[in-house]
């Protein structure tokens, strides 16, 4: 199971699944629970927000999300 994979300076994260936010490398504040969850998460971010704060849950939740991020609370 490839989980974290490319994950290198994200924090404040929760990754369960095969693939799990496979393409996260910087994005924090996430949870990603279920085979290729927010896989292409934060892939082509421009800015330091894009990309954070999403939850997904469920075989391929939110898999083709790039950019998208929610509010810090």
């Amino acid at each position: 199971m490839e989980v974290r994979f490319n994950n290198t300076t994200g924090s404040g994260n929760v990754f369960l699944g095969t693939l799990a936010a496979f393409y996260n490398t910087e994005r924090s504040d996430l949870v990603a629970v279920g085979d290729s969850a927010l896989y292409f998460n934060g892939f082509g971010a421009v800015s330091a927000d894009d990309g954070t704060f999403n939850t997904a849950v469920g075989s391929r939740a939110l898999k083709s999300i790039q950019q998208a991020g929610g509010e810090q609370p």
